[in-house]
């Protein structure tokens, strides 16, 4: 196994770095930590057409290239559950996921993000 870091959250404080970071639930932006590709319940909305009760199932937890063949990669992480890097604790339950993308790399894949939807439409 690589080695990472964990990071040990409550959900209070992840719902706050999501809505202090990207607002809208919708933009909250994962890191895959198997490809590193940045992925929010948008894109699976819009570029993989998945329904909200499917994306609230995946996102967080399964590359977008799971469902798409142009971006990412098929990891899941209940195939290789160790590969987390965040884990969730409220009311005695714990939950993993991918990390969210920081400030910085969220402003890269916007930048990337509307210059792909520039180029579809032009």
């Amino acid at each position: 196994m690589d080695s990472h870091s964990v990071h040990y959250l409550t959900l209070e404080e992840f719902k706050k770095q999501g809505r202090e970071t990207y607002g809208d639930r919708l933009r909250w932006a994962f890191v895959c930590p198997h490809c590193q590709t940045i992925q929010t319940a948008m894109d699976f909305k819009e570029l993989a057409g998945l329904d909200d009760k499917t994306i609230n199932d995946v996102v967080g937890n399964t590359c977008i290239g799971y469902y798409i063949e142009d971006r990412g990669c098929d990891f899941q992480l209940k195939q290789r559950p160790q590969s987390h890097e965040v884990v969730l604790i409220f009311g005695g339950v714990t939950l993993i996921c991918f990390r969210l993308a920081t400030a910085e790399e969220y402003e890269k894949y916007l930048t990337a993000h509307e210059k792909q939807t520039e180029d579809r439409t032009t």
